[in-house]
C-alpha cells in the first residue's frame, strides 16, 4: 500500500540474499513511507496521547500533505529526539512497569524507520523467534511450545528470566548488531542512536540521560530488542537445530513451512553427543526444551554464562528455574502447562495461568460495578459493551489453552452472582423476546447469555477450545504476489489524484483507507473506481461540524458525489435516470443528501 509494498518486497529479498544496505535514508523519508507512518502512527491507541511537547496526532491532522513530508524531512535530516516522557503503568502483582512516551513527530519518524528497517530483519530473523512480528503472535508460541511435547516428547523446561531486558540493553552492543544485520547507512544509524540516548523526562520532572536501556513505548523499541536477542536465537538453534552434519539431507516441510530436518537430528543422535534442545521466544520471555535433568541443568548454566559474556544481561535466579513438567506447571505467556500421561504418551495440556485469572477476575468485576452505577441507560449500555469486549477478548486470547472452559468455569459462578448482584434492579433476566443488538455468531448455542433490559451480557464460562496452530515462516506482508492486487495498484497511484493532494493530511490518508475497506467501489452503486476518480465525501459535512475521520468519510463516484449535493429538479431527474438506482441505492443517497442539507428525493 502507499507504493511501499514493492519496495519492502526488493529489501525483503536483497536482505535474505545476503545484502547491506548503504542508503536507506532516501526510503525512509520518501513522501509514500511518510504518509504510510502517518497512517499506522494515527490508528495507533496512544495518538491522542501527548509527549513531553504537548503535542498529539490532532496538531498534525490540520495540516496539509506537503508540510507533513516537509517537517518529518527536516526532523530527520537534523534530528534531535526531544524528551521522552516517563509513565509507571500499574502492573497486576501490585508492581509499575516504566513507559516512555516519545513526543508525536518523534513517534512517526520511528515508525518510518521501522517500515525499512523491518523487511531487512525478518529476512533473518529465525522461525524460534514469535514476539512482535508481522503475521506472529502468542499463539505461534503456544503451538510451538506445545509441538516440543506432543511431537519430540520432552518434558523438561528451563525457565530463564532476563533481570530488567528492556533497561539494560547495551546501547553499543546493539549497534554493532543493526550493522551486523546489513544496515550500513550512517545517517540512519546515528538517528536511532540518538533516539536510544534521548533524555527521559521523569514524573516528578527531573530530565535522566540513559546510558543503556530501550524505552518502553518507543515504537522502534520492540524490533531493536529482537535485534538484540535475535543472537541468542541463533546461538540457542547452533546446538542442535542448525548443527550442520556432514551429509545434506534432502528434507520436506514442515506445518511452519521450514524443513523438518528429521534425517539431519536423526543422524546428529547417532553419531554424535550433543543434546538435543529446542527454544521458543517470544519477546525477552524464552523457554528452552530438554529430555532430561542432565541436559537442563547444563543448558540452564551455559545460557546464564552466554547472556553474560556476549549479550551483557544478567538473570533473575529467583525467576529462573527448571521444571519437570510431567510433574509440576510451567507458565508462559499466561497460560500454564503440563504434561499429562496418555495412551503411554506425554501430551501437553494447558490452562489459563493462575495470576492471569485474578487479572480476569479483578477486570470483570470492576466493569460490573461500573455497569450497577450507571447514570442513564445509554451509559449503562456502553458499559455493558465495554464488558462484553472484555469477554471477547479473554475468549480470543485464551481459547488456544486446551482447559481453557475449565480454567474460566472457576469464576465463572462468581461473575454471575456479582453481576445479579449489581444490577438485579435493573432488569436483569435469562431471555430477552428482542435484543437490542445482534449476538455474535460465537455465542448464539448458548443458554448461558444473560440480559440487562434488552442488552445481552457475554458469558465469561463459554469459550469454544481451538488448536494452537502456528503461521508459515513465508507467510509475511513481503510476499510477490500481495504486489499484484488490482485495488493496491491503484493506491499506490495516488500522488496522482485528487484525493492525495487535498487540503488536510488526515483526510487524505482517511480516504486511502477508506478506498481500501470499500475494495475500490463506490458505497452507493458498487462500481469499481479508478484511484483519479474515486472522490472522499463527509458524511456529516465539515461545516455542521464533521470531521476528517475515517468513520465520517465515504468513496463514492464523482456523478455520485455531485448528486449529493445537487438541488435543482430538472438536473436531479436526469442525472437518476442515467444511474438508474434501485430502491436500496436510493435509499443510501437520500440518507447521505439528508446529512448533507439537502432534500431527500422523492
Amino acid at each position: 500500500m502507499y507504493n511501499m509494498n514493492g519496495v519492502r518486497h526488493a529489501l525483503y529479498e536483497q536482505s535474505k540474499a545476503g545484502m547491506n544496505f548503504n542508503n536507506l535514508s532516501k526510503l525512509v523519508v520518501s513522501p509514500e513511507n511518510i504518509l504510510l507512518a502517518y497512517r499506522n502512527v494515527k490508528g495507533n491507541k496512544g495518538a491522542k496521547t501527548p509527549g513531553t511537547d504537548g503535542k498529539t496526532m490532532a496538531d498534525i491532522d490540520a495540516m496539509s500533505v506537503e508540510e507533513v513530508i516537509e517537517n518529518v524531512r527536516r526532523r530527520f535530516n537534523w534530528y534531535n529526539p526531544k524528551p521522552v516522557r516517563r509513565v509507571e503503568i500499574p502492573k497486576p502483582n501490585g508492581k509499575t512497569r516504566p513507559l516512555g512516551i516519545p513526543t508525536i513527530w518523534d513517534r512517526v519518524i520511528q515508525q518510518c524507520i521501522l517500515q525499512i528497517l523491518e523487511p531487512i530483519c525478518e529476512a533473518k530473523f529465525l522461525p524460534n523467534s514469535k514476539g512482535f512480528r508481522p503475521n506472529k503472535s502468542a499463539e505461534d508460541a503456544i503451538a510451538s511450545f506445545m509441538y516440543n511435547i506432543n511431537r519430540r516428547h520432552m518434558t523438561w523446561v528451563v525457565d530463564v528470566d532476563i533481570k530488567g531486558f528492556f533497561d539494560n540493553v547495551d546501547h553499543t552492543k546493539l549497534m554493532r548488531l543493526v550493522w551486523k544485520m546489513g544496515i550500513h547507512d550512517k545517517q540512519l544509524l546515528v538517528v536511532i542512536r540518538k533516539m536510544l540516548k534521548a533524555p527521559i523526562q521523569m514524573p516528578d520532572g527531573r530530565i535522566e540521560y540513559p546510558e543503556k536501556g530501550t524505552p518502553q513505548g518507543g515504537i522502534l523499541s520492540p524490533l531493536l530488542a529482537n535485534i538484540y536477542l535475535h543472537e541468542l536465537d541463533v546461538w540457542l538453534a547452533s546446538q542442535w537445530e542448525r548443527m550442520p552434519t556432514k551429509h545434506e539431507y534432502k528434507e520436506p516441510p514442515g506445518r511452519n513451512g521450514e524443513p523438518t530436518r528429521s534425517k539431519a537430528c536423526r543422524a546428529l543422535r547417532k553419531n554424535s553427543r550433543l543434546k538435543e534442545i529446542h527454544h521458543v521466544r517470544y519477546a525477552d520471555d524464552f523457554k528452552i526444551v530438554c529430555s532430561n535433568r542432565d541436559e537442563a541443568e547444563r543448558i540452564y548454566l551455559a545460557t546464564q554464562m552466554w547472556l553474560k559474556e556476549e549479550l551483557k544481561l544478567d538473570i533473575s535466579p529467583e525467576k529462573s528455574q527448571i521444571t519437570d513438567l510431567t510433574v509440576d506447571f510451567t507458565e508462559f505467556l499466561g497460560f500454564k502447562i503440563k504434561a499429562v500421561l496418555k495412551k503411554s504418551k506425554w501430551i501437553g495440556v494447558s490452562y489459563i495461568a493462575d495470576k492471569a485469572m485474578k487479572r480476569i477476575y479483578g477486570m470483570l468485576a470492576t466493569q460490573i460495578n461500573k455497569i450497577g452505577k450507571h447514570a442513564d441507560l445509554e451509559s449503562r449500555n456502553k458499559d455493558i459493551a465495554k464488558y462484553n469486549a472484555m469477554v471477547m477478548g479473554v475468549h480470543n486470547y485464551y481459547h488456544v489453552a486446551t482447559g481453557v472452559y475449565n480454567s474460566l468455569s472457576t469464576i465463572s459462578l462468581r461473575i454471575l452472582r456479582k453481576l445479579y448482584t449489581k444490577t438485579r434492579t435493573s432488569g436483569f433476566a435469562k431471555t430477552c423476546s428482542k435484543p437490542a443488538i445482534s449476538i455474535p455468531a460465537a455465542y448464539r448455542e448458548t443458554k448461558q447469555i444473560r440480559y440487562i433490559g434488552d442488552y445481552p451480557v457475554l458469558p465469561i464460562g463459554y469459550c469454544q477450545t481451538k488448536n494452537a496452530v502456528q503461521q508459515k515462516n513465508n507467510h509475511h506482508p513481503y510476499a510477490e504476489e500481495n504486489r499484484h492486487q488490482l485495488v493496491a495498484i491503484q493506491i499506490s497511484k495516488m500522488w496522482h489524484s485528487r484525493t492525495a493532494w487535498a487540503d488536510r493530511i488526515a483526510f487524505a490518508v482517511n480516504c486511502i483507507s477508506r478506498y481500501a475497506a470499500q475494495q475500490g467501489k463506490c458505497a452507493i452503486t458498487g462500481r469499481f473506481l479508478m484511484m483519479d476518480e474515486a472522490e472522499g465525501h463527509h458524511i456529516t459535512p465539515r461545516y455542521k461540524g464533521g470531521t476528517d475521520d475515517y468513520e465520517n468519510i465515504v468513496i463514492l463516484s464523482p456523478e455520485i458525489h455531485l448528486l449529493i449535493k445537487v438541488t435543482k429538479q430538472p438536473l436531479i431527474y436526469q442525472m437518476l435516470s442515467e444511474l438508474k438506482l434501485n430502491k436500496k441505492q436510493l435509499k443510501k443517497l437520500n440518507d447521505l443528501r439528508s446529512k448533507y442539507g439537502t432534500a431527500v428525493i422523492i
